[in-house]
């Protein structure tokens, strides 16, 4: 029951709140003074280096970064029941629960028909209860990946580990730690060198937690797939590259995993072609057009007729452009904002699906922000439909819909409005 969209009024107003912060912050830092990350303590090392590497992950065996004495072996990928039940920020479906070993035997029988988990695998996951054996399935391709990237970057006294997971604060935390060492004890670094993390780096396996958080089996433990041991493991790789990194040695390249791209099976629903939801006569028709004025505050609604978005995704431009009057009459028309923008809203809605044709609306919104400047506005959509048949190849054409000029006015500002104005403006009428 525990669930929220953060500190705003939806995940939209959420993201602002917390990106802006980060960038205030950011902003601040960056103003102030600080040593040069490009200085070096050991002139004999280069400014710019890397490592990188290709692990095999199931039964790799993971060594204490304290002692160097073996802990055990990386398992087979699996996820836990916890990971069906969500975590804070997007909860899960059914009667999972954050924190439970085990669930609905219902559940546990539905996926034995893939797979059936083995004692060895249980033991190793231990004390995880697997849902989804997803190292153990292979259809039509392997739900889970066995050969995985770890790289480390490195220009002066600031480093960059790349790994393919997400991990927890205090996993970072701890492979930070163990990764500066290494450079500080190898002379590439002084203490004042700096790591990073970049996460979801060169693939995708899921979560890390530290051996702890794991026994908790929460969201984040549940979907830590290699069992107790990740985190280690993950420090114990890249630490490897770290120290042929110090010792200018080339690190193992390690086995590649296997290409799939060539094979993948194409889910872009190529047979399937737009067709116009109801009311319209092209792509691109307003449906509901605005009103004929607003202030700063109000919320501008357009309603059009639109199309699957993936047909363009826009990438060098934008689904949504909202447009000032410049001169007079409108000679052109200046973006003033675009989907990017915190104001902006694209919501994409399938009126029917059907199994080679499907019908959207999309409703744009623009909440006009304070301080906009007052004048003449439209709103403009930029998008593509799909046509195809059963001997043709799929033709796609762009589309554009256009509301109608509608005027933003200045709020009445009362900031020093009071009694003796009021007073004077009456004597003045006089």
């Amino acid at each position: 029951m525990c669930s929220s969209s953060g500190p705003g009024k939806d995940m939209f107003e959420s993201c602002e709140i917390i990106a802006t912060k980060q960038y205030t912050k950011a902003k601040e830092l960056f103003a102030v003074p600080g040593e040069s990350v490009l200085s070096m303590s050991n002139s004999s090392f280069p400014l710019v280096d890397f490592r990188h590497s290709f692990v095999t992950m199931p039964g790799l065996v993971v060594q204490d970064p304290e002692t160097g004495k073996s802990i055990g072996k990386l398992c087979k990928a699996a996820m836990g029941d916890s990971f069906a039940a969500g975590t804070t920020d997007g909860p899960g479906q059914f009667d999972f629960t954050q924190g439970s070993n085990s669930s609905n035997p219902f559940w546990h029988f539905i996926v034995s028909v893939l797979h059936k988990e083995t004692p060895e695998e249980i033991a190793c996951q231990e004390p995880k209860g697997i849902l989804l054996p997803t190292g153990s399935i292979n259809l039509p391709y392997p739900w889970a990946p066995s050969i995985l990237p770890v790289q480390l970057l490195r220009w002066g006294q600031f480093a960059i580990v790349v790994v393919p997971t997400e991990m927890t604060t205090m996993a970072g935390r701890r492979m930070r730690m163990r990764v500066k060492q290494v450079l500080v004890e190898g002379g590439i670094f002084s203490e004042q060198g700096q790591v990073v993390i970049a996460g979801l780096g060169n693939g995708y396996a899921d979560y890390t937690t530290t051996y702890e958080e794991y026994q908790q089996q929460r969201y984040e433990g549940a979907s830590t797939i290699f069992g107790p041991h990740q985190l280690n493991a993950y420090i114990q790789q890249v630490i490897k590259l770290a120290q042929a990194m110090v010792e200018n040695k080339p690190s193992p390249r390690g086995e590649p995993p296997r290409d799939f791209s060539a094979t993948c099976i194409d889910k872009t629903n190529k047979m399937k072609r737009d067709a116009l939801p109801q009311g319209a006569s092209k792509f691109g028709q307003v449906l509901q057009d605005a009103e004929d004025s607003y202030k700063p505050g109000e919320v501008v609604t357009v309603v059009l007729a639109g199309a699957n978005p993936s047909n363009d995704p826009q990438v060098q431009g934008s689904f949504v452009q909202v447009q000032r009057c410049m001169g007079s009459p409108c000679s052109e028309w200046e973006t003033v904002a675009e989907d990017a923008d915190w104001e902006t809203r694209l919501h994409i809605v399938k009126e029917s699906r059907g199994v080679l044709k499907d019908r959207r609306v999309w409703k744009v919104t623009w909440e006009i922000p304070a301080g906009t400047e007052m004048g003449s506005y439209r709103i403009k959509v930029n998008g593509a439909v799909r046509t195809t048949c059963l001997v043709c190849k799929p033709l796609i054409k762009p589309f554009t819909g256009i509301s109608k000029v509608f005027s933003v006015s200045k709020l009445l500002d009362t900031t020093y409005f009071n009694v003796k104005d009021l007073f004077l403006g009456l004597v003045f009428a006089m």
